[in-house]
């Protein structure tokens, strides 16, 4: 998709396991102290020169991955959030892809993901609160279509602007939450449909103690 070019190593088997839900991911931007506002967050994924891999790590509890679908019980992978940082540089919030439970579901080390338990609704979805303690991933680990990493740790990219290029990631979202309040404007519409059909047809005490239907008080109003 949007972060996987086709030179990408882990491409093939990768999407066959999406494709056959053999390989489950989850998406980890919020944190717990910064809710919608990522460009705060504090996740970092730090280049190793020595051996050409990014160190993921969460730095406080505030820097949890929060409220993550699909973490607690079902993931193999979760696309994490972090500040890029090479040879000292921060380069801004890039998308990196970490492993976190092998295929028998067991949760690999330096890894730690707590269920978000009980919550008033959705209970069939779980979420999941996630920290890194400097897991190591492969450079290739980065979704790398707005920027590239080389094995020295130089980055390269289009877009020069950090801010810019974590937009143009960011930008993936907005789709989605259109449709989700279209959906909810959708099911309003639909309810007071409902409502209004079964109050024009549902019989009340009337003023004389008859049953009547409720038209003349409720129609006008809905």
């Amino acid at each position: 998709s949007s972060g996987i070019n086709a030179e990408w190593p882990l491409r093939p088997g990768l999407l066959k396991g999406i494709d056959t839900l053999g390989d489950i991911g989850c998406f980890g931007l919020t944190e717990l102290g910064y809710g919608n506002n990522a460009v705060e967050m504090e996740t970092t994924a730090i280049f190793d020169p020595e051996t050409k891999e990014l160190i993921v790590n969460t730095p406080t509890p505030l820097a949890q991955k929060y409220w993550i679908t699909n973490g607690a019980l079902h993931a193999h992978h979760v696309v994490v959030f972090a500040h890029l940082i090479s040879h000292g540089v921060n380069h801004g919030i890039h998308a990196v892809l970490v492993p976190i439970r092998d295929k028998q579901l067991n949760v690999l080390p330096d890894v730690l993901v707590e269920e978000m338990g009980y919550k008033m609704g959705l209970n069939g979805v779980d979420n999941a609160k996630l920290t890194f303690d400097n897991v190591r991933v492969p450079i290739d680990n980065l979704l790398d279509k707005y920027s590239q990493l080389s094995e020295d740790g130089e980055l390269t990219s289009d877009i020069k602007s950090t801010r810019a290029r974590f937009l143009a990631v960011a930008d993936q979202l907005l789709a989605g939450r259109i449709c989700i309040a279209s959906m909810c404007i959708g099911g309003a519409k639909a309810s007071l449909a409902i409502a209004i059909k079964y109050s024009a047809t549902r019989l009340t005490v009337g003023k004389k103690e008859k049953s009547t239907d409720c038209d003349s008080a409720l129609i006008p109003l809905l």
